[in-house]
């Protein structure tokens, strides 16, 4: 991948106005600028347009709305670069919490076509295929962080070989040495539940005799009872019989109380009949003793009869009219009726047009309400995949981080060991047999000691980022939930629009005549209240009332002798009463004499009918006893019977068992060849296991094809560097401090002037040409690993603990390899290196943002 065009707009420092960097003619250039001026911006920008990623990426939880300059809404990166004779260009903007990725090449027209995915994350996927190259391969390989230059030197000599495995990304051998693992457990797994089931089979089986003898007592046991049952049975049939005799004579002896109840009521029935003949008597000679008024009353009735007799045609007359009248008032009363019906209808056909009318403006005012309010829910279900994909990645990067911390401890738990070995009274290491005679010790202590810090500086930064992170997977989740919500909410509401417009549509269909039913409403009202209505009835009902006015007077005596005849009608009941009651007086008292003989000889016979009784009683007395006997007796054999039918069940059951155990011995038979089958594929896995481990493939990898070509291509780096006075070896073992075995290892020797030694005890300018040397040479070996061409190195900030003849001979080592590479680009703040490269890239920086000049 060559670098060809980059433009920038409010990306970190840049500003509102586009700024492009074109790397068109360029081979060897020089990016320079005070610090802060924004030069690492440019290659995080480009990092940013291909993986999504910049140098804070894996440092802490920083949003990609944190890249965008400050006080700006929206930023963009346009990039443009080469691979294999062809042209690409990656577009990615971004707004306040929504971004937009788009890849395109270039056609022999010079125009650019879409090979932009689906989705972000599909371009995402289609940069990374194009480029075959991940961000993690690009960063240990065509670009040289500042501060990166040693990440692989300044490791413990054991942590060496595992950093070199991650680099060349032997991990998918861990991958696999898991999934062998996985496998060979899955199987002893199955295994294990295998040779269970098989023990329980072959134990079931083994209880055969068990089961028969089981069977044998449960027949046994099935014979008695059913003996048993029967004997109950034939006992409770005679205790059944016997209460039913019982039974008979208390149901006579509640017969017998029925009867007595009934004499009982009779003789006070005759009791109060002799009374109410008594109380007569008196009331006869009460009216005896009123003759002479009866007499005169009832003849002052006849005389009133006989007038309202005389009376009756005349006032029978002026009933018939006034009925007349009474009809015509009728007639006109229900054609009123029936025109107020005829309106309460109007009216309420008019009140129901005006409801569905304005229901129908109600519902058209609802529904576009509610499309307004749910407008947005296409972007909303949008923005809340999105939350759940950060929320994923987020959780991720936090569980990626804490591994990092627990790695790094025990890193710092190592170093300090190596501290305190190395501060013991030695004069030669044990770790590495090295010499630490004189002020070697204190220059490898000053060394380890660094390394500490160093390792102390990363802990707490991965500390802080790991809060960062915690803060930001809790931010998200708070966004998840009200995002959310709010979508389940917009849902009901979409739900309820549906419902809104079907009911609109139903409503529309129907037919709303508000005017013709408010005009009929006030016809009928003014017919009414008119009374413009049955004119000929009219006319009839006042000649009626005309007639009836004559009749009044007649009505009015009539009325009188009416009152009299009304005043006066006992008088004729008073007359025959007393007629009556001196006919009567003689029945009466015989009869109150006949019911005393009768009220004695009823209480004769309800004497007889108690004494008859007691006998029934005395028979029944046993009743309740024998009741209790039938229901323990029934008690007892159903008791039986259930025992019964347990027992008929286990012989069902045990004779089912022996059934089953045949075909357990047949099941586990099958069984035994299925475990055989699993037992040899865990042996394969578990060979498996042992090849990919580190011992195995991985180790074959890096010490037969990793280390010797490493190791190649650096020294001839380094003997650039140092004038052919520097060598380094990298040693894979080394003898144990005991001499009897060694110790797995990768330690980098280094040759000079003065001997061989240690990495860990040449000066920072040494240090730094091996870092610069071993950098290089691991750049161009993953490179080739990974299928892609190395054709642009890009340093950053390398050159610090260089003196002035270092920083020469680093320049010379740049000219020399640049013909193997399309473009280097180096990043440095020093002025004495400026102006060793024939192209420089200036950035400068103002209130507008920063900006670059070509000089």
């Amino acid at each position: 991948m060559i670098p060809k065009k980059l433009t920038l707009k409010n990306f970190m420092s840049y500003g509102e106005e586009p700024v492009t960097l074109d790397f068109e003619g360029m081979n060897v250039v020089c990016l320079s600028g005070d610090n802060g001026n924004g030069k690492s911006a440019l290659l995080d920008a480009m990092t940013w347009a291909l993986w999504g990623k910049t140098r804070a990426s894996g440092v802490g939880a920083v949003q990609e709305d944190s890249l965008i300059r400050l006080g700006a809404t929206d930023m963009e990166v346009r990039f443009e670069f080469q691979l294999n004779h062809d042209r690409y260009r990656v577009v990615r903007k971004r707004k306040k919490g929504k971004g937009d990725w788009q890849l395109a090449q270039q056609n022999e027209a010079g125009d650019f076509i879409s090979l932009s995915g689906g989705s972000q994350r599909e371009t995402g996927a289609q940069i990374i295929k194009l480029l075959r190259m991940q961000h993690e391969t690009f960063l240990n390989s065509a670009y040289l962080q500042q501060g990166r230059a040693d990440e692989f030197t300044r490791q413990r000599p054991n942590d060496r070989k595992r950093i070199l495995a991650e680099i060349l990304d032997l991990n998918r051998y861990d991958r696999l040495e898991a999934m062998a693992k996985e496998k060979s457990a899955e199987n002893k797994s199955q295994a294990d539940e295998i040779s269970a089931e098989i023990a329980h089979l072959l134990r079931e089986v083994d209880r055969k005799g068990e089961y028969e003898q089981n069977l044998a007592d449960a027949v046994t046991d099935r014979e008695a009872l059913a003996q048993k049952v029967q004997e109950q049975e034939q006992g409770l049939k005679e205790k059944q019989e016997h209460l039913e005799t019982l039974k008979a004579a208390q149901q006579a002896a509640e017969n017998v109380g029925a009867e007595l109840a009934r004499m009982e009521r009779e003789l006070a029935g005759r009791e109060q009949e002799r009374r109410t003949v008594l109380a007569e008597r008196k009331s006869i000679e009460g009216v005896q003793a009123q003759r002479e008024a009866i007499l005169k009353d009832y003849e002052g009735l006849q005389r009133a009869r006989t007038r309202r007799e005389e009376l009756d045609p005349k006032v029978v007359e002026f009933e018939q009219v006034s009925k007349e009248i009474a009809v015509a008032v009728g007639v006109l009363d229900i054609e009123r009726t029936r025109l107020i019906g005829e309106l309460t209808g109007a009216r309420k056909t008019l009140v129901y047009q005006q409801k569905q009318e304005q229901e129908t403006r109600q519902l058209t005012l609802q529904i576009a309400a509610l499309i307004t309010e749910t407008a947005v829910f296409p972007s909303l279900t949008e923005a809340l995949t999105s939350l759940k994909d950060e929320a994923e990645k987020v959780s991720s990067e936090f569980a990626d981080k804490k591994q990092q911390r627990e790695a790094l401890l025990v890193s710092l738990k190592e170093q300090g060991e190596t501290i305190a070995e190395l501060e013991r009274p030695l004069s030669q290491c044990r770790l590495c047999n090295s010499d630490l005679s004189g002020d070697r010790k204190e220059r490898v202590l000053k060394r380890q000691r660094e390394v500490l810090g160093e390792l102390e500086t990363r802990r707490d930064e991965l500390t802080q980022a790991g809060r960062d992170l915690k803060l930001k997977r809790d931010s998200v989740r708070l966004q998840l939930e009200t995002a959310q919500s709010r979508w389940n909410s917009l849902s009901a509401k979409r739900a309820q629009l549906e419902t809104l417009q079907l009911r609109h549509n139903d409503l529309c269909q129907e037919e709303h005549d508000v005017a013709g039913a408010e005009k009929a409403v006030a016809t009928l009202g003014k017919r009414i209240e008119g009374e413009d209505f049955s004119q000929a009835e009219r006319i009839r009902l006042k000649s009626l009332e005309s007639r009836r006015q004559g009749l009044t007077l007649v009505k009015a005596e009539y009325g009188t002798v009416s009152e009299t005849v009304q005043r006066l009608k006992g008088a004729e009941a008073r007359y025959q009463d007393l007629k009556t009651v001196d006919s009567r007086f003689v029945a009466v008292s015989k009869e109150a004499e006949r019911l005393s003989a009768l009220i004695v000889e009823g209480n004769k016979e309800r004497d007889e009918t108690l004494t008859k009784q007691d006998g029934f009683r005395k028979k029944a007395a046993g009743y309740p006893q024998a009741t209790l006997d039938v229901q323990t007796a029934n008690q007892n054999w159903r008791l039986s019977l259930e025992d019964l039918n347990v027992r008929v069940r286990d012989v069902e059951r045990f004779t089912d068992t022996l059934a089953r155990l045949e075909a357990s011995r047949a099941e586990a038979a099958t069984k035994e060849k299925t475990l055989k089958q699993c037992v040899e594929a865990r042996q394969c896995y578990d060979a498996l296991k042992m090849a990919f481990g580190k011992k195995g493939i991985q180790t074959q990898i890096i010490e037969n094809a990793a280390l010797p070509e490493l190791e190649d291509e650096a020294n001839r780096l380094l003997a650039r560097l140092s004038d052919n006075n520097m060598t380094v070896h990298l040693e894979t073992t080394r003898a144990a401090a005991s001499g009897s075995n060694e110790i797995e290892t990768l330690d980098i020797i280094i040759t000079d002037d003065a001997g061989t030694r240690p990495y860990e005890l040449f000066s920072g300018g040494e240090g730094f040409r091996v870092n610069f040397a071993l950098r290089i040479a691991l750049s161009r070996l993953l490179a080739r690993r990974s299928g892609a061409k190395l054709q642009t190195l890009i340093l950053d900030e390398g050159f610090g603990s260089q003196d002035g003849k270092g920083r020469e001979k680093l320049v010379e080592v740049i000219e020399a390899i640049k013909e193997d590479f399309d473009l280097i680009l180096v990043i440095t703040h020093f002025d004495e290196l400026k102006d060793s490269f024939p192209q420089r890239i200036e950035v400068i920086k103002d209130a507008k943002g920063s900006r670059i000049q070509l000089l």
